[in-house]
């Protein structure tokens, strides 16, 4: 089971030209050992039954990650393409040995994009207009699918009030693998309004467990936008993101603090 929350430090998107982006990737076997090995850190500082069960089950999904390519080993080429896999992916999974070297370049990978669309300023109205979009895509599958959930935040100098939410969209890309050659792709998109505080905060949560039309079809992309009009000239703005993958934080609130003052935007997700 790959479970992670990943929460990028802030982007401030006034520092970069328009339509330049901020990229991170994500592997997904070094997320699963850098988990472990934080784990064992913690247990030479201080040991207990807790910590000895955690680096347990620790090792234990990373024994399921190995397992699950070497599964994928048998699969042809024309399939791991199918499931969004690269060339050097595919060749690292045909020849796959256990090792640290080949678990990192069979593995996985997301890869999310921040990107700056407006940030403009109206002397008649004394309004801001901030627009920032976050994608992420898989190249490749993770090993289990389950209940994502995916937040985003603006934050705006001199705590400006954000005088209103004109879109949250979403557009989410599935694929259906019924059979080889047989790859049924569709999508679902959505438009409403995010709750805010001072800064603004926006929250969503979607499901990788979407019933096709014989299998569950596999969440490959997204693409999450906001737009927002602020009162003031800015001199920056910031947007974070969460995107969590499986994890025991969808059961109740989350909170992301992305203010260098210390103020928060609170973002709710929930089932």
């Amino acid at each position: 089971m790959f479970s992670f929350v990943l929460i990028v430090g802030i982007v401030n998107l006034t520092s970069i030209t328009a339509n330049a982006t901020n990229t991170i990737i994500i592997n997904e076997y070094e997320e699963l050992k850098s988990e472990y090995n934080m784990l064992k850190a913690k247990q030479s500082i201080m040991k207990s039954n807790e910590i000895s069960k955690k680096i347990e089950e620790s090792g234990n999904k990373i024994n399921k990650f190995k397992n699950h390519i070497y599964e994928l080993k048998e699969f042809s080429v024309e399939e791991l393409k199918q499931h969004n896999y690269n060339d050097d992916q595919i060749e690292a999974i045909k020849t796959y040995d256990g090792s640290e070297e080949k678990s990192i370049k069979a593995a996985a990978t997301i890869k999310f994009t921040v990107k700056k669309n407006t940030f403009s300023y109206n002397s008649k109205t004394g309004l801001t207009t901030v627009k920032a979009t976050v994608s992420f895509t898989w190249s490749g599958g993770p090993e289990e699918y389950g209940k994502d959930a995916f937040a985003m935040a603006y934050e705006a100098d001199n705590n400006h009030n954000f005088k209103k939410i004109s879109t949250v969209s979403s557009s989410l890309k599935y694929k259906e693998y019924i059979a080889v050659g047989n790859v049924k792709t569709w999508s679902k998109s959505a438009t409403g309004k995010g709750n805010q505080g001072v800064t603004g905060s926006y929250g969503w949560e979607f499901p990788f467990k979407v019933m096709g039309d014989k299998y569950y079809a596999y969440l490959s992309s997204g693409t999450f936008t906001t737009t927002g009009v602020v009162s003031g000239k800015l001199k920056y703005f910031n947007v974070r993101y969460l995107y969590s993958h499986r994890t025991s934080y969808l059961a109740g609130g989350l909170g992301i603090s992305i203010s260098k003052s210390g103020v928060s935007a609170g973002i709710t997700l929930t089932h």
